[in-house]
């Protein structure tokens, strides 16, 4: 019974560090950028285009902000009804 205290002060203080390292807060950048239609290079609203586990849609004219995406090498994909996905790798830069 004299163990019982060890062993709930070890798990308690486990418990303390494992938030902190559950929550480290990996480098993040944002992607910018507008979806058109390749035949009239109109901006499409309402496309879904997702990266590095985000996802936005775009706006009016077609132009979207994504922050929040882990920096490095990432495939945005754009979709939306009526048109074939289309993807392209993009580099996200810390702070850019």
């Amino acid at each position: 019974m004299r163990r019982l205290p060890y062993v709930m002060g070890a798990i308690l203080v486990m418990l303390g560090i494992a938030p902190t390292a559950l929550h480290t807060q990996q480098p993040t950048g944002t992607i910018r950028g507008r979806i058109t239609d390749n035949a009239n290079q109109q901006g499409l609203s309402g496309v879904t285009v997702a990266a590095g586990g985000r996802s936005v849609l775009t706006q009016a004219d077609g132009r979207f902000v994504m922050t929040g995406v882990p920096v490095g090498a990432q495939t945005v994909r754009a979709r939306t009804i009526g048109y074939a996905q289309a993807t392209i790798d993009v580099t996200v830069t810390e702070g850019q």
